[in-house]
């Protein structure tokens, strides 16, 4: 059975969400770039939400200063981010404060998003229907807990992937 939907569209935030910053500071100054890698079980577990659910139609929306783009854009590149996903073109777009992401998810027509920052995914509301707070093991969350309607908190890809694919039968 075909479970992928093409009206569905996938927006994955970067940092703390796909990559993991090593909370590095280079000169007392901070630069969440670095140090970092990405999340292990995130790169699979995008994959599969490819092929399963959101076929090409996946999108990172990302807030950085305009010269980490380029950062941003190459790490994507040296694991063929897109590629592995079937897309040609990035499918990539970047604001540069954090409440401008729902302004993207509106103009690309996001479904669901994922996160790490509980205030990004309120800022959605009414925007994208299913936000996701991701609160990978090891990392301390940004802020306090969020209870509003539509924002689902996961601590792991594997639990991403539990919320969105049809249990197996």
């Amino acid at each position: 059975m075909d479970t992928k939907n093409k009206s569905e569209v996938l927006g994955l935030d970067f940092a703390d969400t796909i990559w993991r910053e090593a909370n590095s500071f280079a000169g007392g100054v901070y630069d969440p770039f670095a140090v970092g890698f990405f999340d292990k079980d995130a790169l699979p577990a995008v994959l599969q939400l490819s092929r399963e659910r959101f076929n090409t139609n996946i999108w990172v929306v990302s807030k950085v200063r305009e010269s980490d783009e380029e950062f941003v854009r190459d790490e994507l590149e040296r694991v063929h981010f897109w590629q592995q996903l079937g897309i040609a073109v990035p499918q990539i777009r970047f604001c540069r404060e954090h409440a401008d992401k729902a302004i993207i998810c509106r103009e690309l027509g996001v479904t669901h998003f994922v996160d790490d920052r509980p205030a990004v995914l309120v800022a959605m509301e009414g925007v994208v229907p299913v936000r996701i707070k991701l609160t990978l093991s090891g990392l301390s969350s940004k802020s306090l807990a969020v209870d509003c309607r539509g924002i689902y908190h996961a601590e792991s890809w594997a639990h991403i992937l539990r919320m969105l694919l049809p249990a197996p039968q």
